[in-house]
């Protein structure tokens, strides 16, 4: 919930045109909560911050990573294809948009991990021309 607070008040143009000037920032990594607040009680709200986010990015020609940030994420394949075909779909013309599929798997195995992010890539890279 934390993050979430912080994408919808400071990730405007004028603050990641500052990071960019004064950090010397080339990319900034949009962690996308699932739970606590996130994406599976609020989904429209949080998608709405999270897009914000990445149109304030892409305006300053910077790189950004959309994260799906859960430690879970296998559990969540339907909605992560989900997700993520409609944000490849909608940035597809953008290099600098990058995604994170799962962050930071702790207790799945590689099976579980490899499994998933099969899933996930393949509806992802058909938006994607580069990758075809």
């Amino acid at each position: 919930m934390f993050w979430s607070q912080w994408m919808g008040k400071y990730w405007n143009v004028n603050v990641v045109k500052w990071l960019r000037k004064d950090w010397k920032i080339s990319l900034l990594r949009a962690a996308y909560g699932i739970e606590m607040g996130g994406h599976l009680e609020n989904p429209a709200t949080e998608l709405a911050k999270l897009q914000q986010v990445v149109e304030t990015v892409i305006k300053v020609g910077i790189y950004v990573i959309i994260d799906w940030h859960d430690h879970t994420a296998h559990e969540l394949v339907e909605k992560a294809k989900t997700f993520f075909d409609e944000m490849a779909k909608k940035y597809r013309e953008f290099p600098n948009v990058l995604f994170e599929t799962f962050h930071e798997p702790v207790h799945q195995n590689w099976a579980e991990v490899k499994r998933y992010h099969t899933q996930v890539v393949s509806v992802i890279s058909e938006h994607l021309t580069i990758w075809s």
